[in-house]
This record gives C-alpha cells, sequence and structure tokens, in this order.
C-alpha cells in the first residue's frame, strides 16, 4: 500500500478559500498520512485482500455543513448505510494559524495495545476469551472549518481491509443511544418500564436503530450511578424521603449501626388516613427486598371504595415489640382524637397484640379467608373421603356465616354430632379459632361492627400482589423498593381523586328517582349503588324489621330494605341524616394536621441540645454532632441494612 492508494484528494482542491488550510497545515496533513502508512507497515497490518473494499464514492460530497456535529452525523449516517461505522480518531479545536479540525475512522482501525497494568491483572483463561476488533483499517475522513465558518468533509482514505459489516447490531459504537434516545430511557426508567419495553420503544421511534439489550442495561446503570451521586442507598433513600416530604422513621441496632426497622408514609396518604380512618387492613408480606425484612403494609378503604396505601415498615423481625414501635409510628401520623374503628389482619398474635397496646379502643377481626385456608390445610388430610370433607366444609361455612347466636349455637351442635368420629377436626376448629376467636370472623358478631363490608385482607393481598409485580425479583434494596412504591402510590392518589370527581359530578339514570335526590351528588356512587339494592328489595321486604334484619345498617351505615319503605310511604325522600358521614367525604379536606401553630419552635429544644453539647465528655460531643449532622441532612446518615442475603 503506497499513499497514492490510500488518499483520494488533490491538495489544489485544498486551496485557501475553500478549504482553510494554508501551506504549513497541508504539510502536517502529509506528515500525518507518511505516519499512517509507516505505522501500518510497522505493525503489521494486514494489506487488502478479496475482502477488502473502497468507500470513497459514498463520502465524496461538495456538501458545506453548518457545524462539527452536523458533519460528524451526517459521516456516522453514510457509514451506517454502507455497513460501515465511524468513530472520532482525533479533534482540534484549532489556533492563530490552525483551522479547527475534526479526523473520522473506521472502528477498526488502529491496533489493539494492552496497558503494563492490564496484561498483569488479566488471567490465561480471560486472555484466550476475549479479543479486539482492531485490524489497523486505513480508512480516514478529514474535516476542516473553513473561514467562512462553515465545514467541509474530505477522504483522506477510502481504503478498508476487511469486508463491511452485513449487519450493526452487535456494533458498540453503532449502538450507542442518541442524546434523544438518553433522555426518552431516563423518563421511562424513572416510570420503572423494563429494559425489553424500553429497546422496543427506541426502536419503534427509529426503525434504523441498532442498539442492543445489554446497551441499554449499561446505561440505565450509568444513569442510576449519576443520580445516585456517590450516595450510599440508605443515604439516597433519606434524600428522596425527604424531597418528596414522607414521613420517615427508623431505628437502629446501636452496637451495629444496623437498620433494624423502618417506617415510612406519603403526605397525601396521611391525609387519606385522617379522612379514611375507619377500617384499615394489615398484613406483612415477604421476599420483597435483599435484606430478607418482613414488610408490614398498611391499607385502608375510601368512601370510593378504592384502597389507599397508609404506610409502609420494612422489619427484621416479626415480634411483638417491633409491630408496636410501627403501630406506634402509625398513630403519630394520625390526628390526636383519631382512632381506626376496625382493624382485619390475620391471625398473628405479636401484630395483635400491638393493636390492642397503641389502639385499645379498636375492633380486630381476623380474615375469613385465611382461616378456611388454614381450616382446608389442617383438616383435608383428615378425612378419607372427598364426599365427606366437601360437606363438612359446607357445614363450616353455616356456622361462619350464622346470621344469629341461635343460629350459630345449633350449628356448631350439628357439627359435633354430625363428625363425632373426626375428633382431631373439631378439637382444631374449636380450640384454634371458634372457643377465642369467634367474635372476630363469625357474622352473628361481625353484622353487629361498622367495617363498611371489609371482613377479609383481600385489598392488602391485591396491594403485596400488585406491588410484587413491579418489583419483580426480591433483590431490590430499600432505595429500589421505594422507588416502585412511591409510583404505585401515586398512581392510587390519581385514580382516588378521579373517582371523588365522578361521584359529585356524574348521576347514574337510576338514581333521578325523588327518593334519591338528597344524596345525588351528595354521597359516594358506591354507596349510591348499595342503597340502590337495597330499594330494589323494598317490594319483597316492606316495613318487616325482622326480615330485613338491618345488617347494611350496622355493617356500612347506609339506610337499609325496610327504612327505605317507611320513607316511601311518608312520601319522603332518603335524608343524609341516616348516612354514615364517611359516604359523603368526597375532597381531601385539611385536617388539624395541616393547621401547625405560627407559635410552635424549636428554641428550648435547641436550646437544651446546647447545653447538653457542653457538658458532655469530648467523645459523646462528636457522636452527638454526628446524629445532629444526619437530622439535618439525611444523606449523610450511617446506617445500613442488615446482611442478611446469604
Amino acid at each position: 500500500m503506497d499513499l497514492d492508494d490510500c488518499t483520494q484528494m488533490t491538495w489544489e482542491e485544498f486551496d485557501e478559500e475553500e478549504n482553510g488550510l494554508e501551506e504549513e497545515q497541508r504539510e502536517s496533513v502529509e506528515n500525518g498520512l507518511m505516519s499512517m502508512v509507516e505505522e501500518n507497515l510497522e505493525n503489521e497490518t494486514p494489506l487488502p485482500t478479496e475482502k477488502s473494499f473502497d468507500a470513497v464514492q459514498p463520502f465524496t460530497t461538495n456538501e458545506f455543513f453548518s457545524s462539527r456535529e452536523a458533519l460528524i452525523g451526517w459521516a456516522k449516517k453514510v457509514g451506517k448505510e454502507n455497513g460501515i461505522i465511524i468513530v472520532i480518531k482525533s479533534s482540534e479545536s484549532g489556533g492563530p494559524s490552525r483551522k479547527p479540525r475534526v479526523r473520522l475512522a473506521c472502528e477498526r482501525s488502529g491496533k489493539y495495545r494492552p496497558s503494563k497494568k492490564g496484561e498483569e491483572a488479566i488471567g490465561e483463561l480471560k486472555r484466550k476469551s476475549t479479543g479486539s476488533k482492531k485490524c489497523g483499517c486505513p480508512f480516514e475522513l478529514l474535516g476542516v472549518k473553513s473561514s467562512n465558518e462553515h465545514w467541509k468533509l474530505k477522504v483522506v482514505c477510502g481504503l478498508h481491509n476487511h469486508a463491511a459489516a452485513t449487519q450493526l447490531e452487535g456494533h458498540s459504537y453503532a449502538g450507542r443511544l442518541t442524546e434523544k434516545e438518553k433522555e426518552i430511557l431516563k423518563i421511562m426508567s424513572k416510570n420503572h418500564v423494563k429494559p425489553k419495553n424500553i429497546l422496543m420503544t427506541l426502536k419503534a421511534e427509529d426503525k434504523k436503530n441498532v442498539t442492543t439489550i445489554k446497551s441499554i442495561y449499561n446505561a440505565r446503570q450509568r444513569y442510576r450511578l449519576i443520580e445516585k451521586d456517590g450516595h450510599s442507598q440508605m443515604q439516597q433513600l433519606m434524600k428522596k424521603l425527604g424531597e418528596y416530604n414522607y414521613v420517615e422513621w427508623h431505628r437502629n441496632d446501636g452496637s451495629t449501626d444496623c437498620i433494624t426497622d423502618l417506617f415510612w408514609s406519603h403526605p397525601m396518604a396521611i391525609k387519606l388516613l385522617n379522612v379514611f380512618p375507619h377500617v384499615l387492613i394489615m398484613d406483612c408480606t415477604y421476599k420483597s427486598n435483599r435484606y430478607k425484612y418482613s414488610l408490614l403494609e398498611i391499607v385502608g378503604v375510601t368512601s370510593t371504595e378504592l384502597t389507599f396505601s397508609v404506610a409502609f415498615a420494612f422489619m427484621d423481625h416479626e415480634y411483638e415489640v417491633n409491630y408496636t414501635w410501627a403501630m406506634e409510628k402509625l398513630r403519630s401520623i394520625m390526628t390526636p382524637n383519631t382512632f381506626p374503628g376496625v382493624v382485619v389482619t390475620n391471625r398473628e398474635l405479636g401484630l395483635m397484640n400491638a393493636i390492642h397496646k397503641v389502639f385499645p379502643i379498636t375492633t380486630i377481626l381476623l380474615c375469613r379467608c385465611h382461616i378456611s385456608k388454614n381450616v382446608l390445610a389442617n383438616c383435608k388430610k383428615l378425612f378419607d373421603r372427598k364426599e365427606m370433607w366437601e360437606k363438612f366444609m359446607l357445614s363450616w361455612n353455616l356456622i361462619v356465616f350464622a346470621s344469629t347466636e341461635n343460629e350459630y349455637e345449633r350449628r356448631i351442635h350439628d357439627l359435633i354430632v354430625e363428625y363425632y368420629a373426626y375428633k382431631d377436626v373439631l378439637d382444631y376448629v374449636r380450640n384454634t379459632w371458634l372457643n377465642d376467636y369467634k367474635e372476630k370472623f363469625v357474622a352473628t358478631w361481625t353484622n353487629k361492627i361498622m367495617h363498611f363490608g371489609n371482613v377479609t385482607t383481600n385489598r392488602v393481598e391485591s396491594a403485596h400482589a400488585k406491588l410484587k409485580k413491579h418489583l419483580g425479583l426480591s433483590q431490590c434494596d430499600f432505595e429500589s423498593s421505594w422507588t416502585i412504591i412511591n409510583s404505585l402510590i401515586e398512581s392510587q392518589h390519581i385514580e382516588i381523586k378521579g373517582s371523588f370527581e365522578k361521584s359529585l359530578m356524574l348521576v347514574q339514570h337510576n338514581f333521578k328517582e325523588d327518593i334519591f335526590k338528597e344524596l345525588r351528588g351528595v354521597i359516594s356512587r358506591s354507596a349510591m349503588n348499595m342503597v340502590l339494592k337495597q330499594s330494589q328489595l323494598v317490594e319483597k321486604i316492606g316495613v318487616d324489621k325482622v326480615a330485613c334484619g338491618c345488617v347494611i345498617k350496622m355493617t356500612h351505615g347506609l339506610p337499609c330494605a325496610h327504612e327505605i319503605a317507611e320513607f316511601m310511604m311518608q312520601g319522603r325522600s332518603i335524608p343524609l341524616s341516616v348516612v354514615h358521614p364517611r359516604w359523603t367525604k368526597l375532597h381531601l379536606v385539611n385536617t388539624a394536621s395541616d393547621y401547625v401553630s405560627s407559635q410552635l419552635t424549636i428554641d428550648s429544644e435547641i436550646e437544651s441540645i446546647y447545653k447538653r453539647f457542653h457538658s458532655e465528655p469530648e467523645a459523646c460531643k462528636l457522636v452527638l454532632k454526628q446524629k445532629l449532622r444526619e437530622l439535618a441532612d439525611p444523606t449523610t446518615i450511617s446506617l445500613m441494612p442488615t446482611n442478611r442475603e446469604n
């Protein structure tokens, strides 16, 4: 290979006006080209073979480019169209006597030169499994800024000593994301879109996109590192909790600085809690994080029958002391005279004791579904025939849904008589469930409690399932978990606000009768539908209170069929006074906790800290100073989760 074979431009074309090259600059270019040829010969670069090709024609252009970026973009685009990946070889900003320029080359130009450090670190096995795409390709383009501020491109050497790429996937340079694509990836990553879906979106936007899934993962990782800015995951978590105005509490093992319990609640969730404190549903879920902490999720229910997340508590153990701490933090975000009316949970004794300790006047109900699952798991194996087991479960359900205490006693008697031969089964259902907990799940007692239709933990179980679907594998740290949880919570709030507005604005056609005129647009559509169903029973029940049973009045705070019949006989519409106020709450009104007295200060507390600081020995002063620093700036926190990954 000689210089005449390699270059496709004449020095006459690089005249002073058109290309901005002076005599001294032309000599520099020529010397550079000669050095390149000598270097290729010295490094034994492969000479042209039958796979070699000339790419002069596609890159030959008389076009002037408005900027350096425009020139590079054009060259890369033409390169892709011809199976060539163009990279920047060198760039000069210019000087008093030298024009700005940029040299472009094939991605396979040059020769692999490992550093000594790299050679020492690399093992023999690794060396065999790695390689280099460098083959000393001599192809080169030169872009020069002319005197009229435009850029001109010339082909220095159009020869490639290798075949053109038949497909660009797998070429790292070709698969690099543009700035626009990086912005799309950033937005989609924030919204927890899976990498494969991000890649599909980018390819839909640009049919010529050759990015691979590995590039998407790498770009996401770079974005996360930039976002964390050197902070640990706990520091980043505390920073985000502060930015989004979350209420956060944590406690740690003083000897190791390891987090034992972590509680947080969204500011909007706290408002919803204080507007709808009537029923809370609590349950723990597992395999939600890499540290194997249990996650206690607490949810509430709005007047429009939508579930909202109240708070989350990560706990290193499910002891009563952990649950009590979580309940105390829950109590701290409720207004002074507000208590949950009902809490629905499973028979987790530690949690039940903690609820009773912190909320002594709250009624605890046990999930009927979980009780039935426990009966199934412990009793089915004790029956020798399927028919007998199915008959037993029917009898059990009749007990659970007994509407009066007399009916309950009768059903129990029938069960004992019919299944006397199955002593272990009878002992289990009586000793485990009925003797101590019948008032917490049997209908004859729960029908006298204002639970608004919530007698199972299905709502919180559904919330668990949705959360785990977004978490994917249980390898999230606390910061990653919070990011996903926050997104789900904010989606809940959007849906809840929409449901409030629909109840206020839309009037269903079957609510237009005069009997409903005081309720239309005042109570939620969910409540209106339940009242409508009761009104449809009027013809069958009339004013017979015994036949009515008045269950919906006691459990939901809504007028029952016989009450509606009485209003109809009197020619009156259903008054709002017979509806529980919960059903009228269709706004996130300000609660007492929103109004903080302007007289509230921390002057006395600061003074106490100041006095204590000066009275402590040097070591204690350092500890106190660190705690104050962490309070003022959560990103300096030194806490970490307990490492139980193995």
